[in-house]
């Protein structure tokens, strides 16, 4: 990992640890990250909930996108 995904990856735990200060009791778990995969464009990681979902950060979008069906959708199928 070179210094550049180090930033990147501190900066999504940074941004992660903003939200539970903000909402310490209900999104405490999601400080827990742990990196699945690097791309040259993504970083693939898991966020502990009450169960277990896997999250995109785009560095292109530089955005985070839930990777784990919803519910809903594991309820249609």
């Amino acid at each position: 990992m070179n210094n550049g995904e180090k930033r990147i990856l501190n900066a999504v735990y940074i941004e992660q640890k903003v939200g539970v200060t903000k909402h310490n009791n209900r999104m405490q778990e999601l400080l827990k990250l742990v990196i699945f995969k690097i791309n040259n464009d993504e970083i693939i990681v898991s966020a502990m909930r009450i169960g277990r979902a896997a999250v995109k950060y785009s560095l292109k979008q530089r955005a985070l996108v839930n990777l784990t069906a919803s519910v809903d959708e594991r309820a249609a199928n």
